[in-house]
């Protein structure tokens, strides 16, 4: 049995592909809703990842390392789209924002992505770039493991010392 709909209901939006891509970790339907030159701008690198191909394989790492993703607001404007979110990253719980932005065509062509605290930028490059380099080698991936494992321990251990100085306790 299909469920009616009121006549003055509001129509439901049928769901976003970020909110459907993060629900199914199924990079295809993700794929399908980017443009072939989006751009993703991450806290992990000053270079964005650019193209489809690249964008797809990031997404792909993303879904299979990250924890438990929510979306906890989301704000819309003309051609533009923001996703505030939680993951659980290393025993963590990553706070961040993808701000998307449209072509003419409604397909994505820009995603911006922050991250903070600046300790939990650190745990989520620890955990996605070590992965993410793996898959052009494994000596790659070990040498981005051995470059941002010391992130973490150095970004708690400044961001418990700022706390303190700052006289938060």
């Amino acid at each position: 049995m299909v469920p009616m709909q009121r006549d003055d209901a509001p129509p439901v939006p049928p769901e976003h592909p970020f909110r459907r891509a993060w629900r199914t970790r199924d990079a295809q339907p993700w794929g399908d809703a980017l443009a072939p030159g989006i751009t993703v701008y991450s806290p992990m690198l000053s270079a964005p990842f650019v193209g489809h191909a690249a964008v797809t394989e990031l997404f792909t790492v993303l879904f299979e390392v990250l924890g438990h993703f929510e979306v906890t607001d989301e704000f819309e404007s003309e051609g533009a789209h923001a996703f505030f979110w939680r993951v659980a990253v290393g025993g963590r719980t990553v706070e961040g924002v993808d701000l998307v932005h449209y072509d003419e065509q409604c397909l994505i062509r820009e995603i911006r992505v922050m991250i903070r605290p600046l300790v939990d930028i650190a745990s989520f490059v620890a955990v996605v770039g070590p992965a993410l380099a793996a898959r052009k080698g494994p000596r790659r991936g070990a040498l981005s493991r051995l470059m941002t494992t010391p992130l973490r321990g150095m970004f708690a251990a400044v961001d418990s010392l700022g706390a303190r100085l700052a006289g938060h306790h």
